[in-house]
């Protein structure tokens, strides 16, 4: 196995996704034996998972030096753990997939194995880098520790706390889930250029602060449409009106969760205050010994009601008792939100306002909604806000 090291942190993949990069050719001649790799659980250690992407002609042009050499040559890629100066790292390796399938998973356990030794060794060196003093070092040097611990049983071959350490690994270095890495990898080793550019740059535009710094202003507005209503007044559609640099830009979500995940966010900045994503969890994972449980169901209680207040001033057609029963206790619909509002925006910003997506995205920062602007730069339509705080 070779290391890459990327400065410019292009491919945000997933630790745990092992990526098999195969010519059209070679996909139909092999794809039907390889699909079945995952099978082996000596081989997958119960954390990694194979997948298929093929290859065309030329791999992307803004990729490291030494990947694009090898990229014609090595057949098999993974992202291992960033090295101390949050370098991503990428282990490339050649296999004969000609071979049976027996030599072709001998080979790939050598891999993995080797895979796993480079996690844990990088780790070690993380967490030499410091000494837990403080409380948020000492969570961190906790959560590397249950990572290789994690890679170390995989490599012994001992039964393995999965869910715990690929969450924390993906937490700690900030990395994509699989389906994203999927499509960042496909776009990375195939020539579609509008396809992969657009990906690859749609990830790194989400976590890389633009150097040019635009003048963004949010208004959360009710905006006329060209339907009339029987009544023969004009039906309005809820969204928000960007001004990015004195350009206007009127943005709509496609759901419910969507529209009303960023525009209370956007709401909660404006009061001075912030929408948490464990307002959603449940109160018995929330409430532990030592936590006064009775200041925490009436801050509940309060939160709900401040909710609903918003919610009902911005007239959306469900009702909201039937909306908040959807994710009340379960937060994963608005994690799933947080990735259509992501869509949305790529699409709208992506040919004229790339610098303002940075800004403009929403992101779950420490457990807590946000969105990358100043307070100060948010409004809220009169007629909105005379229903909120009447």
């Amino acid at each position: 196995m070779i290391i890459i090291t990327d400065r410019k942190r292009l491919l945000n993949l997933n630790h745990f996704a092992i990526f098999l990069m195969l010519t059209p050719v070679e996909k139909a001649l092999y794809g039907g034996k390889l699909r079945g790799l995952n099978k082996y659980s000596t081989l997958t250690k119960g954390i990694f998972h194979f997948y298929m992407v093929v290859k065309g002609d030329t791999p992307y042009d803004n990729l490291p030096d030494e990947m694009i050499r090898n990229m014609s040559y090595f057949n098999v890629m993974v992202r291992v753990v960033n090295t101390i100066r949050i370098t991503y790292c990428y282990g490339m390796e050649r296999i004969d997939f000609e071979a049976d399938i027996d030599s072709i998973v001998e080979r790939l356990k050598v891999f993995v194995e080797q895979v796993c030794e480079m996690d844990i060794f990088h780790l070690d060196i993380l967490n030499q880098r410091f000494t837990p003093s403080s409380r948020m070092i000492a969570k961190y040097y906790r959560e590397n520790n249950i990572v290789k611990e994690m890679f170390e049983a995989a490599l012994k071959g001992e039964k393995v706390n999965k869910n715990e350490g690929k969450k924390l690994l993906q937490k700690t270095s900030n990395t994509t889930d699989v389906k994203t890495s999927l499509g960042i990898a496909k776009s990375a080793v195939d020539n579609e250029n509008e396809i992969r550019d657009s990906k690859i740059e749609k990830e790194r535009c989400e976590r890389e602060k633009p150097r040019n710094t635009p003048h963004i202003t949010m208004t959360v507005k009710m905006f006329n449409t060209d339907r009339v209503l029987k009544d023969g007044s004009i039906k309005k559609k809820l969204g928000v009106e960007m001004n990015i640099d004195g350009y206007i830009i009127p943005v709509f979500f496609v759901s419910t969760d969507q529209t009303f995940l960023y525009i209370i966010t956007l709401i909660s900045q404006y009061e001075g205050r912030s929408v948490k994503r464990s307002d959603f969890l449940p109160l018995a994972g929330i409430i532990k010994d030592g936590i006064d449980s009775v200041k925490i169901q009436n801050y509940r209680k309060w939160f709900e009601n401040w909710l609903r207040i918003r919610y009902d001033a911005l007239h959306f057609s469900r009702d909201f008792d039937y909306w908040y029963r959807g994710v009340k206790e379960d937060p994963h619909p608005l994690d799933v939100a947080i990735s259509g509002i992501k869509r949305t925006l790529w699409e709208i910003l992506k040919d004229n306002f790339k610098d303002a997506y940075y800004y403009c995205l929403i992101a779950n920062v420490n457990g807590r909604y946000r969105i990358n602007i100043s307070s100060d730069n948010i409004r809220i339509d009169p007629e909105i806000m005379r229903k909120i705080y009447e």
